[in-house]
């Protein structure tokens, strides 16, 4: 009889957990849900209901010169941190398995990155390039900014794949004669090639709809995010920034579920 009343109870309490997570879920993505439906709305209100169903606003965003070219600068940004970030991720991860000194106080640097609220790095940033280095403000100084911000994301992506089957590769082609060069080239990168591309990837998604760190270190013309914030700022929100932002959600999920589909795969990779 207590078994019974046990069991129930449990199932009691897993419906209850599956509810509360039900509505945290509910929370997180309603904004998400209703920009996408607004951006199909036909009219220009912001309210429910729905006038129709329309893609015009999608083709309003695409018309404007000044909206498209800040879709460019995003794109442009976003792969040259990309670039950067996969380089410094693989050099790092390496170094740091290869028993770097002072390797654990370098990691904790590293994840500063992370911890450090983007306002404020943003601003010191801003301080030192203007104050500090008189450097005018363009795409060349948010690339470090945003490295410093997708690195950890990377790194901790990259360290998880060198597990000791890897090491057991490495060690079996250096018995069989091969160098450092042909272990690396033929062996590791191989095997860790799922995991740069995912870093990759994820660091494109990162940099694309950063806001907070881009905007104190770059000018015009501006990036995605810097343009719907300064434009928002000074006027009506309408249906076209609501399109703006679910092409841009739209990339982020597609790049991620990419990303996550490359990982789930490549776990079982085999040599």
């Amino acid at each position: 009889m207590l078994e019974n009343w046990c069991s129930r109870t449990m199932k009691k309490l897993d419906y209850i957990l599956a509810g509360y997570f039900g509505v945290i879920l509910l929370f997180i993505y309603a904004p998400i849900i209703s920009v996408i439906v607004f951006s199909f709305n036909e009219g220009a209100g912001l309210s429910l209901p729905l006038t129709g169903f329309s893609t015009k606003w999608y083709a309003k965003f695409f018309s404007n010169k000044a909206a498209v070219t800040a879709l460019i600068e995003s794109v442009k940004l976003a792969v040259a941190t990309t670039i950067v970030t996969t380089i410094l991720v693989v050099i790092t991860a390496l170094s740091f398995r290869r028993g770097l000194r002072f390797r654990t106080p370098l990691l904790y640097i590293i994840l500063l990155g992370i911890l450090t609220p983007g306002v404020i790095y943003g601003l010191g940033a801003a301080i030192l390039y203007g104050q500090v280095l008189n450097t005018s403000l363009s795409i060349w100084t948010a690339i470090p900014i945003e490295v410093i911000w997708t690195l950890p994301f990377g790194l901790i992506l990259m360290l998880a794949r060198f597990d000791p089957s890897l090491a057991t590769y490495e060690q079996a082609a250096r018995t069989l004669g091969a160098n450092e060069v042909q272990v690396f080239k033929q062996i590791t990168l191989p095997l860790i090639s799922v995991h740069v591309i995912a870093v990759a990837l994820f660091s494109f998604t990162l940099t694309f709809g950063e806001l907070l760190r881009t905007m104190f270190v770059m000018k015009n013309p501006p990036v995605l995010p810097l343009y719907v914030y300064s434009w928002t700022t000074n006027s009506a929100l309408t249906p076209d920034f609501y399109a703006i932002g679910t092409f841009t959600i739209s990339i982020s999920f597609m790049l991620l579920f990419i990303a996550g589909l490359l990982l789930f795969k490549g776990s079982g990779k085999k040599i």
